[in-house]
């Protein structure tokens, strides 16, 4: 955003050089007119090129993302057909089988996301393995009406960020994990949000963050109207956004 900020100002250098010299200008009225005209004349311009500079910033920013994601999925696939190969090589043909059937299904969670309506949010989920690499990802989305509306979506959008920042920082000073679950679901006007935390193992991990810690997010949290609870149990991070 600062490139992209930087680039639209530098078209706008000459038309700050024409009103520096406006105010120093000793030829009258007609110097007024002159200096009036060339403003006019260097603001559009300016404002022309940065829009095209910006926008093009941005078309190669996309496609560098782009290219980043086609890249991690050649990657993905042929470690698939690694495994298959060796379980063919193998003759296990009960863990081939088992192996696919996890595909299928991971296929169907993509493609549920990938339905939503709101494309920022669908695409926030898909590209969680990609952002935040430092973790291996499990996304479930159960089938929520709730989600199909706009501004329900744009809301879960801003608070799975806004979660991830937090679970960021526990993970840099308090616990190690690799792994994260996470499932969105809706139980009657509630939108839920559960978080796992998982060794390598896939061992769930259980949520000792210090009392002060617990106490920021919940306050960041009720501004927003969402209630956070620790479901011991379950070792699980809830958050319910009534919308």
């Amino acid at each position: 955003m600062k490139e992209m900020l930087q680039k639209g100002m530098i078209p706008q250098i000459p038309t700050i050089l024409i009103m520096g010299g406006w105010v120093i200008q000793p030829w009258g009225w007609i110097g007024n007119l002159v200096c009036f005209f060339g403003s006019v004349i260097s603001l559009t311009l300016g404002i022309y090129i940065g829009q095209k500079k910006c926008l093009q910033t941005f078309a190669i920013k996309e496609a560098e993302q782009t290219r980043g994601l086609l890249r991690l999925q050649r990657h993905d696939w042929l470690n698939h057909l690694q495994v298959l190969s060796g379980y063919h090589v193998m003759k296990r043909s009960d863990k081939l089988l088992q192996y696919l059937q996890k595909l299928v299904q991971d296929a169907g969670r993509e493609r549920a996301i990938s339905s939503l309506s709101y494309a920022p949010l669908a695409v926030f989920l898909l590209t969680l393995s990609v952002k935040y690499k430092e973790w291996a990802w499990q996304v479930d989305l159960e089938h929520s009406p709730k989600l199909e509306d706009e501004s329900t979506a744009r809301r879960i959008h801003q608070l799975l960020k806004q979660t991830l920042d937090w679970l960021q920082k526990q993970g840099e000073e308090y616990l190690d994990w690799t792994q994260i679950s996470l499932k969105l679901a809706q139980e009657k006007e509630n939108v839920c949000i559960y978080w796992k935390l998982l060794d390598e193992d896939g061992k769930v991990l259980p949520l000792d963050f210090p009392h002060q810690e617990w106490e920021i997010l919940r306050k960041r949290m009720d501004q927003q109207g969402v209630k956070v609870a620790a479901l011991e149990e379950e070792q699980t991070l809830l958050l319910r956004y009534v919308s």
